[in-house]
């Protein structure tokens, strides 16, 4: 699936189900919690706003170079569940530093310098250089009092032969800030890794058709990135993570209607 095809599926995906940051909610909404912790009542969705850093190298006369760009789009939960929000906030911090390459987990309004200081390394090591660039989009897939699930890509271009594409989706529980696992929520694992494979067959029946396959060393495996979306369960396979580089990225969702016998999602609907 394109990039823009994609795109076009999150427009659609956040128009049907009005996830917008100030959408409100009155009507109320107890959600069972651990025997352990406190009860929640969640009377809204989660207010999420985005917030964005965008900066660029500039030479002695002020004007901008191609290199060292740093753009970071992000999302950031403005009240609510203090788990929630700190939990948000780490997956986006780990993302973003991990996409510039820090040795450390640094906020996005504080790695612009840092993210400076390993181009000039990069330049001082070949001054050939021609652009270091960060973008990273962020997205809203879903939104309820029972889910919040979010969507982050990145592109990054540190001087190879191609810029590198990542995406990364995770669900939260608004109730107790938790990161959703397939481990949490899977019921027949088999039968998901089935009905994935066989969907992802599908989606790049040409690779198949012209030799490729998977192998007993490098087998087919359930997808790194899923959240929970308006129609069902969204998968998403980056690049090079169960195919070369060139079979591209695979996004597909499964309705919920076709997950009953492998997952338990009704906390969550």
């Amino acid at each position: 699936m394109s990039k823009s095809t994609l795109f076009f599926y999150f427009v659609v995906i956040i128009s049907l189900s009005a996830c917008k940051t100030d959408t409100k909610t009155t009507e109320n909404s107890t959600v069972t919690t651990p025997s352990n912790a406190p009860a929640v009542t969640v009377s809204s969705t989660a207010d999420v706003e985005h917030k964005e850093v965008s900066r660029r190298q500039v030479d002695a006369n002020g004007k901008e170079t191609v290199a060292a760009g740093y753009m970071i789009k992000y999302p950031s939960v403005k009240t609510g569940n203090a788990a929630l929000t700190a939990t948000v906030k780490k997956w986006v911090n780990e993302f973003v530093s991990g996409q510039a390459g820090f040795k450390e987990v640094l906020e996005p309004e504080a790695g612009y310098a840092p993210y400076v200081v390993l181009f000039r390394e990069a330049l001082a090591s070949n001054k050939e250089l021609k652009a270091w660039e960060l973008e990273i989009k962020d997205n809203i897939l879903y939104n309820t009092p029972k889910v919040l699930s979010l969507y982050m890509e990145a592109y990054t271009m540190y001087g190879g032969a191609h810029p590198s594409h990542t995406i990364q989706l995770n669900s939260f529980d608004p109730t107790t800030g938790e990161i959703l696992s397939l481990d949490k929520l899977v019921t027949n694992k088999n039968g998901l890794l089935a009905l994935c494979e066989k969907i992802y067959r599908k989606d790049k029946a040409e690779a198949f058709k012209q030799g490729f396959n998977f192998t007993k060393d490098s087998p087919f495996k359930l997808a790194k990135n899923f959240a929970i979306v308006p129609q069902g369960v969204m998968f998403y396979y980056n690049p090079y993570e169960i195919a070369p580089y060139a079979i591209g990225e695979s996004e597909f969702t499964i309705p919920f209607s076709d997950l009953d016998k492998v997952m338990d999602l009704k906390k969550y609907l």
